[in-house]
Parts: C-alpha cells; sequence; structure tokens
C-alpha cells in the first residue's frame, strides 16, 4: 500500500446526516487498486454511548513518511513537514483508534435497521484506525491528551478530548488506515447479532464473516 484516499458515499439504504470526511467508527468498504487502496464511506452508526479512543503520538520512519509524503503529492500539494533519516530532529504523527470495540459492538446491535442492512454486505468494513498528521494548534493540544473519545452530536461522530473539546477534522490529514471486519454470532435468544469487530482480518471461532450462514443454519434448526 502506498498511498491512501477517503472519500464518502452514502448509499441510499442508509442515508442520514453523515460528516463528508470518513471518522473513526464509519461504515464503508475498502477498494483496491494495485498498490493503493480507498476507504469508501457508506455511512456512520448511531451511538447512545461514548467510545473510547486510543491517541498515540509516534515518530515518522521512512515507510510512513512515504505515505504521507504520497499522499499530499495525490492532494497536489507539498508535504508540510519533513522528515530525513540523518536529522537530529524528526517529525511526529498520530495513530488514533477504537480501544472499546465491546462498546462499539453494543452500539452496533442497538440498531436493528443498521444490523439489517449489515446483513446484506459482508464487505462493510469499520473504519477502527486512522494515521494523521495535525495542525500546529491541535498538535499542541493533543501532545499531553489524557483520553480521546468517539461520540455522536447532531446526528454526526464526533471526536473529543476528555476536557470536551471537539476536535476539527479539516485540522487533519489521513494519510493512512485500517478497518476491522465484522463478526457475527448467535445471542442467547438465538437472534443474529454483531458479536466483534476483528482487526485480524479473520473471525474467530464460532463467528462468522457471513450473517446469512447463521440465518441460514437458523432457519434449519426450525
Amino acid at each position: 500500500m502506498s498511498l491512501t484516499f477517503l472519500r464518502c458515499s452514502v448509499y441510499n439504504n442508509m442515508q442520514r446526516n453523515t460528516s463528508q470526511v470518513p471518522n473513526i467508527g464509519s461504515l464503508g468498504k475498502v477498494v483496491h487498486d494495485g498498490l493503493n487502496k480507498e476507504f469508501v464511506k457508506i455511512g456512520e452508526p448511531n451511538l447512545d454511548s461514548r467510545i473510547q479512543l486510543g491517541v498515540r503520538r509516534l515518530p515518522f520512519t521512512k515507510k510512513t513518511y512515504g505515505r504521507f509524503k504520497k499522499y499530499m503529492e495525490a492532494k497536489g500539494e507539498q508535504p508540510t513537514i519533513k522528515f530525513s533519516d540523518s536529522s537530529n530532529t524528526i517529525p511526529f504523527y498520530y495513530q488514533i483508534e477504537i480501544l472499546d470495540d465491546v462498546n462499539f459492538t453494543k452500539n452496533l446491535n442497538e440498531d436493528q435497521k443498521l444490523l439489517d442492512y449489515l446483513k446484506l454486505d459482508s464487505k462493510i468494513k469499520v473504519l477502527h484506525e486512522f494515521k494523521c498528521v495535525l495542525d500546529k494548534e491541535l498538535d499542541a493540544s493533543l501532545k499531553n491528551l489524557n483520553q480521546l473519545f468517539l461520540v455522536e452530536e447532531s446526528g454526526l461522530l464526533k471526536l473529543k478530548s476528555s476536557d470536551l473539546k471537539k476536535i476539527d477534522m479539516n485540522q487533519i490529514n489521513i494519510f493512512d488506515f485500517d478497518v476491522a471486519t465484522i463478526c457475527w454470532n448467535e445471542n442467547v435468544y438465538g437472534q443474529v447479532e454483531v458479536g466483534l469487530i476483528s482487526v485480524e482480518g479473520s473471525c474467530p471461532k464460532n463467528t462468522e464473516k457471513k450473517a446469512r450462514k447463521l440465518e441460514t443454519k437458523t432457519l434449519l434448526k426450525l
């Protein structure tokens, strides 16, 4: 993977007020084009409770800087930061990811219309992590941040710090991302629901990537 794009494409079946920039927790598909990959956003889940996120400030390596440089060039811009192996000053980027997968999964299962839609397409993924570069003002505020949360406000997913300050997605340059696979199981009532989201790509034992497999088994039992 050498270049990352993120764009939005809200499907008719899942229309709601969503932000144009895919945020952590967005639902969509990964499209590969040679060495490049793109996250095509479909929509956003409803959140009844805030989701804890992990934030790490990491030094650029030659590999991660190469991805950032190609991302900026694809936008028709020069990289906003410089990197050199021999330099004493190494620039930093941020890695933001969902920490509370259990609570996130619980929120997915509380939206029956969303579940019915997700069951139809096993290629839909959760945007679980992204790597990004921030402007100087936001970098200064996040550098010593204790906690970061994903919340829903006015139908939109937003990032909020522990002191309740909102983070403007326009201040973030996302140059790489990872997704989680939705894995299905049956609850104690025999109903098909999201069992977990897997960053490994594969679903563990007793879960399925395709909800229809479980629904077929349920019908056979009847």
